[in-house]
């Protein structure tokens, strides 16, 4: 089953993105509040997809599109 991590610092963006991506397709969510979070998340589960919100703290978006 594919792997959807989304990324944003806000929490109610994340989870209405999670529930939307959830209803849409048959895939396993995966979340983070932020690049740094995204990147542990990406090396320990390997998602197929990231949806990264551009302004967070600690790593932006562009940072982490930049890093993976």
């Amino acid at each position: 089953m594919p792997k959807v991590l989304i990324v944003d610092d806000a929490l109610t963006d994340r989870v209405r993105v999670s529930g939307i991506a959830s209803r849409w397709l048959d895939c396993t969510i995966l979340e983070a509040d932020n690049g740094k979070t995204a990147m542990e998340q990406i090396t320990a589960h390997l998602p197929d997809l990231v949806l990264t919100d551009l302004h967070m703290p600690e790593m932006d978006g562009l940072e982490l599109v930049a890093a993976v």
